[in-house]
């Protein structure tokens, strides 16, 4: 007889148990359910698009190494001499994955702001992170097209068996759509972000649209991306060229302080 009100008891806590509702959501740390809610987790993910290794393969030192000067002198890319680059290459596959990184990044950031419209959140300090999102994807795809051609789009957030599912979107469709997300990130973007660190702005997406529209052979497109950007009034030619080629400049540069 306990025995079996030992197992009653314990059955009718496991029934009252079962009917509590239970919210496996965190509230107190960041999670894929409510993230993108305020601007500090908005600036959070945005911060992400900077990371090096996703802009380093067109850094001026990193471009060096394929260049006469240093293939010749480095048995380490003697590939480029010999003609055996391919798609297992270091820099060929890292490129590629680096690309699509941010690209991710940015769909996710871009899939998940209107939690940030829902909360409240202003439209102009949402437009800013999302002009963001948007320079970014752009300037992956603009190099992605550029080295290969025709490659997979994506847009929005999917599985890893979604898009191995996927072919590759030919360039000529790709192109209108890079162009069309410079023209966002124009819209939205700052000219300049005062005295906070900066970010990309209204003139670089100008300027990395006339770049891809030049690669592209789009030549009115470039003149005009080239013109509004000097329109902005806010950049200038460096008067004496010789300073640009010293070692003290090149150190400044490399180290993010000009």
């Amino acid at each position: 007889m306990k025995n079996q009100l030992i197992t009653f008891m314990a059955g009718l806590s496991l029934a009252f148990t079962s009917c509590v509702d239970m919210d496996m959501v965190p509230k107190s740390q960041g999670n894929s359910e409510s993230w993108y809610t305020t601007e500090t987790e908005l600036k959070m993910a945005v911060n992400e698009f900077y990371i090096l290794g996703y802009w380093k393969m067109d850094s001026p030192e990193s471009m060096e190494q394929y260049s006469d000067n240093f293939t010749y002198r480095n048995t380490n890319r003697k590939t480029l001499l010999d003609g055996t680059l391919n798609g297992q290459t270091y820099e060929v596959y890292h490129l590629w994955q680096q690309s699509y990184k941010l690209i991710a990044r940015a769909n996710s950031l871009l899939e998940g702001v209107e939690r940030a419209r829902n909360a409240g959140l202003s439209e102009e300090v949402i437009n800013q992170y999302e002009g963001e999102a948007y320079f970014a994807r752009a300037c992956k795809y603009a190099d992605l097209i550029f080295y290969w051609g025709d490659v997979p789009y994506l847009d929005k957030y999917m599985t890893i068996t979604e898009a191995e599912r996927m072919g590759r979107k030919p360039k000529a469709e790709l192109i209108p759509l890079v162009y069309e997300d410079f023209d966002k990130a124009i819209e939205y973007l700052p000219v300049s972000y005062g005295s906070e660190a900066e970010h990309f702005t209204k003139g670089a997406a100008y300027a990395m649209k006339a770049r891809f529209a030049l690669y592209m052979s789009d030549w009115e497109i470039a003149a005009k991306a080239a013109k509004d950007c000097m329109d902005l009034g806010i950049y200038s030619l460096e008067a004496d060229f010789s300073k640009l080629v010293t070692q003290s400049y090149y150190k400044k540069v490399k180290c993010g302080k000009i």
